[in-house]
């Protein structure tokens, strides 16, 4: 009889496992934990950066990370669940990833670049280990940082939270004021287009002098002086000069 009774209870319970979730893990499919760095988590306050932790199956989690300034330095990334920055006690990601290619790439990022990587099947495990309660922090951790426990300001953390972390870009305003100075009017530009023909003017010069000289010696003596000058060309003037002159001696 207490079989009969038992059969059900065990239906039942296998029935409920079958719906609760075998794993509390952080993140699955299309979730994105996030971090954001202010200026004031860096020395000088000369940089910002912003993390990503994208789900893009439950998987596959490729990393993106950008950092954005003046101190430019190589920045060695880092994700752990507990423990401070300065001493992490468990890390969640810190083993080099792949890029599209395939190939190998360390988790750093140079000042003003940005990088995406897909993390190692193993760091997806821890990360997927994580409880969902659980806050994630991330880590750059700049060359010149030394090691754990260092107290080096080069190391910096943020607790990240759920959803995509948005990008803090740094930028400065300079304001010019440029004098403009608005003429409004009419000009008139007059432009002539003529024609300038140059004249050559040839003068030719046809002349005749006839000179005759009558001496008569009767008592009378008769000269005619006749000089003919014609200009035919060009715009020369032609002058004709005709002089006659008689003279009357008588005498012995």
């Amino acid at each position: 009889m207490q079989r009969r009774f038992l059969a059900p209870l065990f239906a039942v319970a296998a029935a409920a496992l079958l719906l609760v979730p075998t794993t509390l893990g952080k993140g699955s499919a299309g979730d994105t934990f996030g971090a954001s760095f202010g200026a004031n988590r860096f020395p000088g306050a000369l940089n910002t950066a912003t993390i990503n932790l994208v789900y893009v199956t439950d998987d596959t989690v490729r990393l993106d990370a950008t950092v954005q300034g003046t101190d430019l330095r190589s920045w060695t990334i880092r994700v752990y669940d507990r423990g401070n920055c300065q001493q992490p006690s468990h890390w969640v990601v810190n083993r080099p990833g792949t890029n599209g290619l395939g190939q190998t790439v360390a988790l750093s990022v140079f000042t003003n670049q940005s990088i995406s990587v897909f993390l190692d099947p193993q760091d997806v495990e821890r990360l997927q280990a994580v409880a969902e309660s659980r806050n994630l922090a991330f880590m750059f951790a700049g060359s010149g940082a030394g090691s754990l426990g260092s107290g080096s300001p080069y190391r910096t953390c943020a607790l990240g939270g759920n959803g995509p972390a948005t990008t803090t870009t740094r930028s400065t305003s300079t304001t010019s004021t440029t004098p403009t100075t608005t003429t409004t009017g009419t000009t008139t530009v007059r432009t002539t287009t003529g024609t300038t023909t140059n004249t050559t003017n040839t003068t030719t010069t046809t002349g005749t002098s006839t000179t005759t000289n009558t001496s008569v010696t009767t008592g009378t003596s008769t000269t005619t002086n006749t000089s003919i000058t014609t200009n035919t060309t060009g715009t020369s003037t032609t002058n004709t000069t005709n002089t006659t002159g008689t003279t009357n001696t008588t005498g012995t």
